[in-house]
Parts: C-alpha cells; structure tokens; sequence
C-alpha cells in the first residue's frame, strides 16, 4: 500500500524510495515477496487501483513490477536487539499496533530502536491507541494533518 500511495502521488520519482517491511513470521514474508492475492485481500481497494497495480491470475492478484520495485521483506524481531538486515536509517517508520504486545519496559527498548533508525526530523507512526509513556526517546509528539505522529529530534 506505501509503494503504491508513493507512485500515485507523483511527487517522489526523483528521490531513491526504499519501502522495507519486517516480520517475524516466515511465512508472511514469503506471501509478501511472492506478491499474489486473493480477492478477500482487496475489500476496501478502489478497482482503479487494483487495475493499476495488479495483474489478474486465474482468481488472483499479483503485484506489478513497477511496485516490487520500490519493496524489500526481511526478517526481523522486534524484541530483539540487533536487526541486522533491516537498514536504516529511514526517513519515516510504521510500527502500527505493534506496542501493545510489550510490556512497559520492553515497549520502552522498542521505541528506542525505532527512534535509532530513524533519521534527523523523520517520522514515526503507531497505531491509534498506542502513545508514548517512557519519554527517554528523542521524540516529540506533532501533528501531521490528522493523525499524531512522533518525529526525532533535530540536535
């Protein structure tokens, strides 16, 4: 959905677009890299967008080129310390719903990560019923249009 929300907008073909998404689950990342769906996975997608992207299969949809493109899945545990494939730093980080499986502390060392991978001024986005109670991260609350996001500190 980011890849393709980057090249409907028009307005980033002239940066270098890296969209890297993370899981745990082998299996979920061997769906995302094989980028073939079902028709339940397309219930809320505008059948202008779903022409745009995809290519029918025989009851299937699978991802154009022009999407797997910008995409790379790797593994990685959240809980863990070291996320060595996962790059960095990024310019804006989603972790939607994700905190509200961790405890305090370990939420804390999460967001700590998250804020260590982000660059200068970038942006973190979590889901609507998580907030940040530990304050130690170099982040600050801000508002972008309407929804609450976090963004590192500038030193």
């Amino acid at each position: 959905s980011l890849a393709m929300t980057v090249l409907e907008s028009g307005r980033l073909h002239n940066w270098q677009v890296e969209i890297v998404g993370s899981d745990f689950s082998l299996q979920a990342l061997a769906t995302a890299r094989r980028g073939v769906y079902g028709q339940s996975s397309f219930r809320q997608t505008e059948p202008a967008r779903l022409s745009r992207f995809f290519r029918t299969l025989t009851g299937r949809w699978e991802v154009l080129d022009e999407v797997r493109r910008l995409c790379r899945f790797t593994r990685c545990n959240l809980a863990a310390a070291d996320w060595g494939t996962v790059g960095g730093p990024f310019d804006a980080i989603f972790c939607r719903n994700v905190l509200i499986y961790f405890d305090r502390a370990a939420r804390a060392a999460l967001v700590s990560r998250l804020a260590e991978r982000l660059t200068p001024g970038g942006y973190l986005f979590l889901g609507h019923s998580e907030a940040l109670v530990d304050k130690s991260a170099p982040l600050h609350l801000t508002h972008l249009g309407r929804e609450i996001v976090y963004t590192k500190t500038v030193s």
